[in-house]
């Protein structure tokens, strides 16, 4: 019951903030939604024997959805009209490198958050964050303070060359504050003005660590192992090439190279056991540190926040002796994302997918695992399948993101399931083996040769499946109808599925038992 009053509260929220980007931006809109939850609330109480559970969930939802039109309203930043005079001037710009640089085969992006534009020998001090494309020598990084030549630009939306699906590229920066670029800009100068000297901050030491165990794994393994493994790991964009990417990309692959829920159990289950002696409020504060110290070297994207907060959740359940409901704990994760940035609801494809793909492991998957059983004699009992769990889980996902991959990708791959099942049970090993081989890199060299061995090997396999498959024919079908509206009511059909399977599943037949869904 608990979980439910947290979905229908949540998708309220959510409701509120896609009431915003449909409708006209006024305050109007948010006085008739309180007016109209008192006025659901008021009835409720004066006529209690009438209020039955429509009423609540329309007294619910409307309310909730005030606070999300609200939200959504009160976040609707504008750009830092000092820097609207520059735009399509070449211009000088300093600043503080605001997160890791991504670095590709031809450009390095990185964001800048600036603080001064000159112009003409005339200096003018500004605050806000720009997204810069520089060449990719000399390679950046997080903190470092620089100052770079190019025209200033206002980003624009485009379209796929091949499906024609038009990308809203502001809308995407403008849930990370963004709203001008930088392209073609060349680093005039590093290292930092007089009086900005700071000591390395906690994020700036965790990328360093970072960098140093992918210079550990690129000793250790060739390219494109070396990439794939560093992708898998910490989810680093640009890790392999833009070709690479995209044939996994094609064929439903992708989700590999996104740091996500697995790599955070690993971390977990890790310091755990490496504290297992300690007192347990030792071990779980080592968790938590461990947990949040990942995030943040992964860049805090949206899939590792969302299972960080997941894991967090856990954590605190364990240590309050509460049950762990995971439904509920995934939408109060989304929840809490959402009300501190809720631009991430409507324009991060990172948040949605990782949103719906765990849905779909603790929501679709589990009434699928419960059918691949094997009966035995009479009386004999039943057994699961072997590999059940991992053919339900794939499936349960693909069929959550499915919606969401046609609206973003103009089309999907029909051998995609396929291709997953063959992958997925070799990317735990290829993990582990690219942890273990980073670290040997850097401390005996050797013996990171030898454990190289194995993610060359793995590496190799999963990248012959992506290729194998995307040059079949037919690997990459085309649909460009799926609108915005047309996915929301596909979602419809998903939960309903999701509830007819529910039904239908064997009862009394408990779902494989994991780590917990993160």
């Amino acid at each position: 019951m608990r979980s439910r009053v947290v979905i229908v509260c949540v998708g309220g929220f959510w409701a509120g903030i896609a009431l915003f980007e449909l409708l006209p931006q006024t305050l109007l809109y948010l006085f008739v939604l309180g007016i109209l939850g008192g006025v659901f609330l008021f009835v409720g109480f004066v006529r209690k024997n009438n209020l039955c559970t429509v009423g609540f969930l329309l007294i619910t939802i409307t309310i909730a959805s005030s606070f999300g039109y609200a939200r959504m309203y009160f976040a609707n930043t504008l750009p830092d009209q000092s820097l609207e005079t520059f735009v399509g001037k070449s211009i000088f710009l300093d600043g503080k490198i605001a997160t890791e640089p991504v670095i590709g085969s031809r450009t390095q992006k990185i964001v800048l958050d600036a603080d001064m534009v000159i112009l003409n020998d005339a200096s003018t001090t500004v605050s806000a964050r720009v997204i810069v494309f520089v060449p990719p020598h000399p390679p950046l990084s997080y903190g470092g303070h620089v100052r770079v030549l190019g025209t200033l630009e206002r980003p624009e939306a485009f379209a796929d060359e091949e499906t024609g699906r038009v990308f809203n590229y502001p809308a995407y920066l403008k849930k990370e504050g963004i709203f001008y670029t930088l392209s073609y800009a060349k680093v005039t100068d590093i290292g930092c003005r007089e009086g900005c000297r700071q000591p390395m901050s906690v994020k700036a030491g965790l990328f360093l660590l970072r960098r140093t165990f992918v210079e550990g794994l690129s000793r250790a393994v060739g390219e494109p192992y070396a990439g794939l493994a560093a992708g898998v790991v910490f989810g680093i964009d640009g890790a392999i090439s833009e070709d690479l990417e995209e044939v996994f990309r094609k064929i439903g692959l992708s989700h590999i190279l996104v740091a996500s829920g697995y790599n955070i159990t690993l971390v977990a289950k890790a310091i755990l056991r490496t504290f297992a002696r300690a007192p347990p409020w030792v071990s779980r504060t080592c968790a938590s540190l461990g947990i949040v110290g990942f995030v943040l070297m992964t860049g805090a994207s949206s899939a590792t926040v969302r299972a960080g907060i997941m894991a967090l959740v856990a954590l605190l359940g364990e240590a309050l002796v509460r049950r762990y409901d995971i439904t509920r704990a995934l939408f109060l994760a989304g929840w809490g994302m959402t009300l501190v940035n809720p631009n991430l609801l409507l324009h991060d494809p990172s948040f949605q997918l990782s949103f719906a793909a765990t849905w779909g492991l603790c929501t679709v998957a589990p009434p699928i695992q419960k059918m691949f059983v094997a009966k035995g004699p009479a009386g004999g009992g039943q057994a699961r399948l072997f590999g059940s769990e991992l053919l339900s889980a794939t499936i349960g996902t693909q069929i959550a993101v499915l919606p969401l991959i046609l609206f973003y990708a103009g089309g999907t791959s029909p051998y995609s399931l396929l291709a997953n099942i063959l992958a997925l049970p070799v990317v735990p090993f290829l993990m582990i083996t690219s942890i273990i081989t980073g670290v040997f890199g850097l401390v005996v060299p050797i013996l990171g040769v030898v454990s190289g061995g194995a993610v060359t090997l793995v590496g190799w396999y999963v990248i012959k499946v992506a290729d194998v498959f995307s040059r079949l024919p037919g690997s990459f079908v085309q649909i460009t109808f799926v609108t915005p509206l047309v996915c929301a009511m596909l979602y419809v059909g998903v939960v309903w599925l999701a509830k007819v399977l529910e039904r239908k599943a064997p009862p009394g037949i408990p779902a494989g038992r994991g780590d917990p869904v993160l």
